[in-house]
């Protein structure tokens, strides 16, 4: 049963698993429910053989159920573990759609592909160019440790407060 790929639950009894060594698994979000998403992630089922596991696949999205455009593309998943997870982070956040179907092309070996959970989490399409971030003065936190920045001290805002442009 295909459900059984989205209903957050792993295990011997929950997983999806195809006739052949390729498939693919849709979702409907319903009407009005289209959702732009920033990464998913699949989980192998943990009493699976690892063989069965998907090796390459496109991530898909569509309004119509008809018309697809190919989101993500991936190829070369070995060596999975039984139970494991991987996850897969967008290059941007994607437009937004009420299907969303992986299409496995391969598997790693076995004559049936198998799925033990498939997520998919949601984000907003936003321009990323430019961002500017607002700290008080004495924050102790870690900022943004991969991107550069250049700190404007002065003036503070009436809150006490600097504005940084993150760019990177």
């Amino acid at each position: 049963e295909a459900i059984k790929a989205f209903n957050s639950e792993v295990g011997s009894a929950n997983y999806w698993v195809a006739g052949t060594s390729t498939g693919w698994l849709k979702l409907d979000l319903g009407s009005g429910n289209a959702k732009s998403l920033f990464s998913y992630s699949i989980q192998v089922n943990t009493l699976s053989e690892p063989n069965r596991a998907p090796k390459a696949w496109t991530l898909q999205g569509s309004n119509n159920d008809s018309s697809w455009t190919t989101v993500d593309t991936i190829s070369s998943q070995t060596s999975w573990s039984n139970g494991e997870k991987r996850d897969f982070t967008l290059s941007e956040v994607s437009d937004s759609f009420r299907y969303w179907k992986i299409d496995v092309t391969e598997n790693n070996g076995d004559g049936l592909l198998q799925i033990g959970e498939i997520f998919l989490y949601e984000g907003e399409k936003v321009d990323h160019s430019v961002i500017i971030l607002k700290y008080r003065t004495g924050a102790t936190s870690a900022l943004c440790e991969a991107a550069t920045y250049i700190e404007y001290t002065e003036p503070f805002d009436s809150e006490g407060f600097v504005q940084l442009r993150v760019e990177g």
